[in-house]
């Protein structure tokens, strides 16, 4: 499994996390439900990575996001987590700025694969 390209970092701020538990329903009737979760590892995690980078650090990090194709998982420790894990980057989009810099926002999704 591939690893998160070293030496590029997102910005520290306007980062953010989403975490949906995955959770089965049934409806008994007069507003009775049992709950229950769905799976071993229920809670959904999807993260919206910001990153101020050079052109060439930003044609680094499309290059890794293409050749995994939103589907082929990679390990990355993101800050302010306590370790690595698997992701996929499910969408990506790259804003040219002046001076050889660019602006790139990323969706990365925790995933559980063998």
């Amino acid at each position: 499994m591939e690893t998160f390209p070293k030496g590029i970092f997102p910005e520290y701020e306007g980062n953010g996390r989403t975490v949906t538990p995955r959770v089965r329903e049934s409806k008994l009737g007069d507003g009775y439900a049992q709950r229950c979760a769905d799976g071993l590892n229920t809670l959904d995690e999807q993260n919206t990575w910001n990153f101020l980078l050079s052109d060439a650090d930003a044609d680094t990090l499309e290059a890794f996001f293409a050749a995994r194709a939103g589907w082929d998982a990679f390990n990355w420790q993101p800050p302010r987590y306590a370790a690595s894990a698997k992701w996929i980057c499910t969408t990506w989009s790259r804003e040219y700025l002046a001076g050889g810099w660019s602006r790139m926002t990323a969706t990365i999704k925790r995933v559980w694969d063998f």
